[in-house]
Protein backbone atom coordinates (compact mmCIF):
# COMPACT_ATOMS: atom_id res chain seq x y z
CA UNK A 1 0.00 0.00 0.00
CA UNK A 2 0.80 3.53 -0.48
CA UNK A 3 -0.07 5.57 2.44
CA UNK A 4 -0.65 9.91 1.52
CA UNK A 5 -0.98 11.86 4.71
CA UNK A 6 -1.94 15.37 4.99
CA UNK A 7 -0.54 18.66 6.57
CA UNK A 8 -1.33 21.86 7.41
CA UNK A 9 0.98 24.73 7.63
CA UNK A 10 -0.17 27.74 9.33
CA UNK A 11 1.32 31.42 7.33
CA UNK A 12 0.70 33.68 10.01
CA UNK A 13 2.67 36.34 8.11
CA UNK A 14 -0.39 36.06 4.63
CA UNK A 15 -3.04 34.84 6.71
CA UNK A 16 -3.41 31.15 4.90
CA UNK A 17 -2.62 27.26 4.98
CA UNK A 18 -0.54 25.53 2.86
CA UNK A 19 -1.85 21.76 2.32
CA UNK A 20 1.17 19.49 1.93
CA UNK A 21 1.51 15.33 1.76
CA UNK A 22 3.95 12.97 1.95
CA UNK A 23 3.87 9.00 1.21
CA UNK A 24 4.58 6.34 3.25
CA UNK A 25 5.37 3.15 1.97
CA UNK A 26 4.22 0.42 4.19
CA UNK A 27 5.06 -3.15 2.58
CA UNK A 28 8.77 -2.50 2.89
CA UNK A 29 8.95 -2.59 -0.98
CA UNK A 30 11.27 0.44 -1.31
CA UNK A 31 14.70 -0.15 -3.10
CA UNK A 32 17.39 0.67 0.07
CA UNK A 33 19.02 2.71 -2.26
CA UNK A 34 15.67 4.93 -2.59
CA UNK A 35 14.05 5.01 0.85
CA UNK A 36 14.30 8.09 2.33
CA UNK A 37 13.05 7.24 6.33
CA UNK A 38 9.28 7.84 6.64
CA UNK A 39 8.44 9.58 3.95
CA UNK A 40 8.63 12.24 1.65
CA UNK A 41 6.74 15.65 1.79
CA UNK A 42 5.22 17.11 -1.38
CA UNK A 43 3.15 20.34 -1.91
CA UNK A 44 0.03 19.43 -2.86
CA UNK A 45 -1.21 20.62 -6.59
CA UNK A 46 -4.13 20.54 -9.07
CA UNK A 47 -2.96 17.88 -11.79
CA UNK A 48 -2.62 19.71 -14.85
CA UNK A 49 -5.72 19.03 -16.98
CA UNK A 50 -4.70 18.75 -20.17
CA UNK A 51 -3.46 16.05 -22.49
CA UNK A 52 -0.04 14.80 -20.65
CA UNK A 53 -1.99 14.90 -17.09
CA UNK A 54 1.25 15.53 -15.31
CA UNK A 55 1.25 16.03 -11.63
CA UNK A 56 2.43 19.80 -10.31
CA UNK A 57 2.95 18.20 -6.75
CA UNK A 58 6.59 20.22 -5.28
CA UNK A 59 9.03 18.19 -3.37
CA UNK A 60 9.75 19.73 -0.03
CA UNK A 61 11.73 17.25 1.42
CA UNK A 62 14.18 14.24 -0.52
CA UNK A 63 16.05 14.45 -3.00
CA UNK A 64 13.42 13.18 -5.76
CA UNK A 65 9.81 12.21 -6.05
CA UNK A 66 10.20 8.54 -6.70
CA UNK A 67 7.98 6.35 -4.37
CA UNK A 68 7.08 3.05 -4.63
CA UNK A 69 3.37 1.59 -3.54
CA UNK A 70 2.03 -1.83 -3.49
CA UNK A 71 -2.17 -2.60 -4.82
CA UNK A 72 -4.34 -5.84 -5.26
CA UNK A 73 -0.57 -7.63 -5.91
CA UNK A 74 0.36 -4.83 -8.68
CA UNK A 75 3.90 -2.64 -7.87
CA UNK A 76 3.76 0.77 -8.95
CA UNK A 77 6.99 2.86 -9.32
CA UNK A 78 6.51 7.00 -10.02
CA UNK A 79 7.82 9.88 -9.80
CA UNK A 80 4.94 12.26 -8.46
CA UNK A 81 6.41 15.20 -8.84
CA UNK A 82 6.13 14.30 -12.43
CA UNK A 83 3.28 11.80 -12.99
CA UNK A 84 -0.57 11.44 -11.05
CA UNK A 85 -1.12 8.43 -9.04
CA UNK A 86 -5.24 8.52 -8.72
CA UNK A 87 -5.94 7.20 -5.39
CA UNK A 88 -9.69 7.15 -6.14
CA UNK A 89 -9.53 4.18 -9.04
CA UNK A 90 -8.34 1.96 -6.42
CA UNK A 91 -11.57 -0.57 -7.12
CA UNK A 92 -11.00 0.00 -10.89
CA UNK A 93 -7.77 -1.14 -10.98
CA UNK A 94 -8.83 -4.44 -8.33
CA UNK A 95 -11.56 -4.69 -11.05
CA UNK A 96 -9.45 -4.68 -14.21
CA UNK A 97 -7.49 -7.54 -12.36
CA UNK A 98 -10.43 -9.78 -12.21
CA UNK A 99 -11.47 -9.53 -15.66
CA UNK A 100 -11.35 -12.68 -17.41
CA UNK A 101 -8.30 -11.98 -19.96
CA UNK A 102 -6.42 -15.02 -20.71
CA UNK A 103 -5.35 -15.47 -24.05
CA UNK A 104 -6.87 -12.03 -24.75
CA UNK A 105 -4.73 -8.87 -26.96
CA UNK A 106 -5.46 -5.92 -24.94
CA UNK A 107 -5.18 -2.50 -26.15
CA UNK A 108 -4.97 0.40 -23.77
CA UNK A 109 -4.99 4.13 -25.55
CA UNK A 110 -4.52 6.05 -22.33
CA UNK A 111 -1.76 3.40 -20.00
CA UNK A 112 -0.38 5.78 -17.93
CA UNK A 113 2.41 3.93 -15.60
CA UNK A 114 0.09 1.14 -16.21
CA UNK A 115 -2.71 1.91 -13.54
CA UNK A 116 -5.30 -0.28 -14.99
CA UNK A 117 -3.60 -2.84 -17.58
CA UNK A 118 -0.76 -4.14 -15.82
CA UNK A 119 -3.18 -5.28 -12.96
CA UNK A 120 -4.42 -7.56 -16.31
CA UNK A 121 -0.76 -8.89 -16.68
CA UNK A 122 -0.02 -9.72 -13.41
CA UNK A 123 -3.71 -11.74 -13.12
CA UNK A 124 -3.97 -13.30 -16.68
CA UNK A 125 -0.72 -14.88 -17.37
CA UNK A 126 -1.23 -15.26 -20.49
CA UNK A 127 -2.92 -12.01 -22.10
CA UNK A 128 -0.83 -9.40 -24.05
CA UNK A 129 -0.68 -5.76 -23.47
CA UNK A 130 -0.43 -3.02 -26.47
CA UNK A 131 0.28 -0.21 -24.26
CA UNK A 132 -0.26 3.65 -26.26
CA UNK A 133 1.33 6.69 -24.06
CA UNK A 134 2.27 10.17 -25.17
CA UNK A 135 4.04 11.51 -21.51
CA UNK A 136 7.51 10.36 -21.71
CA UNK A 137 7.56 10.58 -17.96
CA UNK A 138 4.46 8.41 -17.53
CA UNK A 139 6.43 6.01 -20.10
CA UNK A 140 9.41 6.07 -17.94
CA UNK A 141 7.38 4.76 -14.83
CA UNK A 142 5.52 2.29 -17.32
CA UNK A 143 8.74 0.57 -18.82
CA UNK A 144 10.07 0.87 -14.65
CA UNK A 145 6.57 -0.86 -13.71
CA UNK A 146 6.44 -3.63 -16.31
CA UNK A 147 9.76 -4.81 -15.40
CA UNK A 148 8.79 -4.58 -11.67
CA UNK A 149 6.04 -6.76 -12.18
CA UNK A 150 8.04 -9.25 -14.62
CA UNK A 151 5.58 -9.08 -17.21
CA UNK A 152 7.41 -6.66 -19.55
CA UNK A 153 7.51 -9.83 -22.16
CA UNK A 154 4.29 -9.25 -22.49
CA UNK A 155 4.21 -5.67 -23.65
CA UNK A 156 4.39 -4.04 -26.62
CA UNK A 157 4.49 0.19 -25.89
CA UNK A 158 3.23 2.58 -28.51
CA UNK A 159 5.13 6.00 -27.50
CA UNK A 160 3.75 8.82 -29.04
CA UNK A 161 0.02 9.87 -29.86
CA UNK A 162 -2.62 7.18 -30.13
CA UNK A 163 -4.10 9.18 -32.82
CA UNK A 164 -1.05 8.03 -34.88
CA UNK A 165 0.27 5.49 -33.31
CA UNK A 166 -2.93 3.17 -31.87
CA UNK A 167 -2.96 -0.42 -33.22
CA UNK A 168 -5.73 -1.55 -35.09
CA UNK A 169 -7.59 -4.78 -35.89
CA UNK A 170 -5.81 -6.53 -33.55
CA UNK A 171 -7.36 -6.64 -29.57
CA UNK A 172 -9.97 -8.78 -27.88
CA UNK A 173 -10.56 -5.81 -25.15
CA UNK A 174 -9.61 -1.97 -25.26
CA UNK A 175 -9.15 0.36 -22.72
CA UNK A 176 -9.89 4.25 -22.47
CA UNK A 177 -9.27 5.11 -19.28
CA UNK A 178 -9.00 8.69 -19.50
CA UNK A 179 -11.20 11.71 -17.81
CA UNK A 180 -13.10 13.83 -17.82
CA UNK A 181 -13.39 12.42 -21.09
CA UNK A 182 -12.17 9.51 -23.12
CA UNK A 183 -14.34 10.77 -26.39
CA UNK A 184 -11.59 11.15 -28.95
CA UNK A 185 -10.49 7.68 -28.23
CA UNK A 186 -13.97 5.92 -29.03
CA UNK A 187 -13.38 5.70 -32.69
CA UNK A 188 -9.67 4.25 -31.71
CA UNK A 189 -11.12 1.82 -29.58
CA UNK A 190 -13.59 0.13 -32.53
CA UNK A 191 -10.70 0.49 -35.15
CA UNK A 192 -8.64 -1.35 -32.15
CA UNK A 193 -10.67 -4.20 -32.08
CA UNK A 194 -10.81 -7.44 -34.37
CA UNK A 195 -13.14 -7.78 -36.87
CA UNK A 196 -15.42 -10.15 -35.14
CA UNK A 197 -15.57 -7.74 -32.18
CA UNK A 198 -14.54 -7.77 -28.36
CA UNK A 199 -14.99 -5.52 -25.05
CA UNK A 200 -14.20 -1.69 -24.37
CA UNK A 201 -14.15 -0.33 -21.06
CA UNK A 202 -15.18 3.64 -21.49
CA UNK A 203 -14.28 6.35 -18.72
CA UNK A 204 -16.20 9.41 -18.55
CA UNK A 205 -17.40 11.83 -15.91
CA UNK A 206 -21.06 12.36 -16.12
CA UNK A 207 -23.46 14.49 -14.47
CA UNK A 208 -25.57 12.54 -12.67
CA UNK A 209 -29.10 12.05 -14.25
CA UNK A 210 -27.57 11.96 -17.65
CA UNK A 211 -26.03 8.00 -17.84
CA UNK A 212 -27.52 6.92 -19.90
CA UNK A 213 -27.58 9.71 -22.49
CA UNK A 214 -23.90 9.35 -22.17
CA UNK A 215 -24.63 5.14 -22.88
CA UNK A 216 -26.34 5.82 -25.98
CA UNK A 217 -23.93 8.98 -27.18
CA UNK A 218 -21.03 6.49 -27.14
CA UNK A 219 -23.13 3.80 -28.86
CA UNK A 220 -24.06 5.58 -31.76
CA UNK A 221 -20.49 6.88 -31.88
CA UNK A 222 -19.44 3.79 -31.98
CA UNK A 223 -21.95 2.18 -34.15
CA UNK A 224 -21.11 5.11 -36.75
CA UNK A 225 -17.28 4.01 -36.66
CA UNK A 226 -18.49 0.07 -36.91
CA UNK A 227 -19.93 0.83 -40.06
CA UNK A 228 -17.57 2.99 -41.70
CA UNK A 229 -15.06 -0.19 -41.46
CA UNK A 230 -17.35 -2.02 -42.98
CA UNK A 231 -18.34 -4.17 -40.15
CA UNK A 232 -22.07 -5.33 -38.97
CA UNK A 233 -21.63 -5.23 -35.04
CA UNK A 234 -24.22 -5.05 -32.55
CA UNK A 235 -22.69 -3.12 -29.60
CA UNK A 236 -24.41 -2.90 -26.30
CA UNK A 237 -23.33 -0.91 -22.42
CA UNK A 238 -23.40 -4.43 -20.47
CA UNK A 239 -22.27 -2.69 -16.97
CA UNK A 240 -22.14 0.95 -16.22
CA UNK A 241 -19.11 1.03 -12.91
CA UNK A 242 -19.08 4.00 -10.67
CA UNK A 243 -15.48 4.50 -9.95
CA UNK A 244 -16.00 7.72 -7.90
CA UNK A 245 -17.53 11.01 -6.85
CA UNK A 246 -15.96 13.80 -9.17
CA UNK A 247 -17.72 16.78 -8.10
CA UNK A 248 -20.93 16.97 -6.13
CA UNK A 249 -23.29 16.06 -9.33
CA UNK A 250 -20.32 14.53 -11.41
CA UNK A 251 -19.11 10.57 -10.81
CA UNK A 252 -16.70 9.20 -12.63
CA UNK A 253 -18.51 6.38 -14.75
CA UNK A 254 -17.11 3.29 -16.83
CA UNK A 255 -19.07 1.75 -19.64
CA UNK A 256 -18.11 -1.64 -20.51
CA UNK A 257 -19.23 -1.96 -23.71
CA UNK A 258 -19.38 -5.78 -25.61
CA UNK A 259 -19.18 -5.36 -29.99
CA UNK A 260 -20.22 -8.71 -31.71
CA UNK A 261 -21.35 -9.64 -35.34
CA UNK A 262 -24.98 -9.39 -35.93
CA UNK A 263 -26.69 -12.72 -36.52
Amino acid sequence: TMTCHAVVVKDYCNMYSHFFFFFQAEDGIRDAQESRGLGDVYKRQAVDSGMMRQSRAVLLLGDNGWVTCKQHGVVYHLDVTRVMFASGNTTERKRMSQLPCQHQVVVDLYCGIGYLSIPILVSSSSAFLHACEINPDSLAALERNLTANQVQARCTIHPGDNRQHAPKGIADRVLLGLIPSSKDGWSLAVEALKPEGGWMHVHENVERGQEQRMAEQIVESMLGTSVALGYKWEIEVVHIEQVKQYSPRVDHLVYDLRACPKL
